[in-house]
């Protein structure tokens, strides 16, 4: 393969020439730069992520009012005395963004794919979500109230 990409995405890899059996120096392959131990780069995620959270916050988005309805899968049940095993999952993955309000098109979310995807405006902010989880109209409407207190 040559060529590989997505071009919903605008990703793409591409080789212009192959050479096999190439002679390569064993030193091309040893990592001679800094080293983080896992510890350090956990505290720093942490730190990165709790910024993130606090800037969030400070403007008033904390949690998004979204019902969860978790998928359920019978694992092992007997009929006779009620018993089962049920495994589920609640895996909601989605994409949020707001932006001043005005007109035209809003370049940052042509590549967005989301099979469900919802746009509204309030007096402030042009607003965009992207899921793989269809909302009901009480679940829309609770989350646009939310969201329209956001500073």
């Amino acid at each position: 393969m040559l060529r590989q990409g997505n071009a919903a995405f605008g990703s793409f890899e591409e080789w212009a020439s192959l050479q096999l059996d190439a002679d390569l120096p064993d030193e091309l392959f040893v990592w001679d730069g800094p080293a983080h131990p896992p510890a350090d780069r956990e505290a720093e995620h942490e730190r990165d992520m709790a910024n993130r959270r606090a800037w969030l916050a400070s403007r008033g988005i904390t949690e998004l009012p979204l019902a969860v309805h978790p998928e359920l899968v019978a694992n092992e049940w007997d009929d006779e005395t009620g018993a089962f095993h049920v495994s589920f999952s609640t895996n909601v993955y989605g994409s949020l963004a707001r932006r001043s309000r005005r007109s035209g098109p809003w370049p940052e979310l042509e590549h967005q794919n989301w099979p469900y995807t919802y746009r509204w405006s309030d007096a402030r902010w042009d607003w965009f979500l992207g899921c793989g989880t269809e909302l009901g109209a009480e679940q829309l409407t609770a989350l646009r109230s939310g969201l329209a207190t956001s500073t």
